[in-house]
């Protein structure tokens, strides 16, 4: 979607501002990811909170759930663990998809979906309006405070709607 929404507004502006545009969007990830990592998703989805907002029980990268509990170290190639104690790169493959949640990783990315989006198409507003500075201070604000509490009221099982 953010490809499409970039593409779009690309479309609507004049050829100076086709860059301005393009970095605007891609800081909309960036900033957004960062933001919904740190503290929306735990707002959104957290279940220390109540029917207003998720709480702050998961806010910051290593109590978000999505993180892998361990690094193993690799030595030797792709294949099956060699039988003299070293671990294979097959066996960090496997151990990566089971050591972590992927249901919480999945859900974080969904979920990071429509938060992006939701200040995106207010990119596609202010489009040719707005300095880059600016527009990424409201996508911070959005996806870290705004956005999350609306999710948290529709989507999570404890919201109010």
């Amino acid at each position: 979607m953010q490809l499409g929404f970039s593409m779009l507004e690309v479309g609507t502006v004049t050829y100076a501002s086709a860059k301005h545009i393009l970095f605007k969007n891609f800081g909309d990830i960036a900033v957004g990811a960062l933001c919904w990592l740190t503290i929306g998703w735990s707002i959104a989805m957290g279940n220390d909170g109540g029917a207003f907002w998720g709480g702050l029980g998961q806010a910051g990268l290593p109590n978000s759930g999505i993180l892998l509990n361990r690094v193993i170290p690799v030595q030797g190639t792709l294949g099956p663990p060699p039988n003299n104690g070293s671990v294979s790169l097959h066996q960090v493959v496997t151990d990566a998809l089971l050591v972590g949640d992927p249901s919480s990783l999945l859900m974080w990315t969904w979920h990071f979906s429509f938060a992006a989006t939701s200040a995106t198409i207010v990119s596609g507003a202010i489009a040719e309006r707005a300095k880059v500075p600016g527009y990424l201070i409201f996508v911070a604000i959005n996806v870290a405070f705004v956005y999350p509490v609306l999710a948290h009221w529709g989507w999570h099982e404890d919201g109010w709607l």
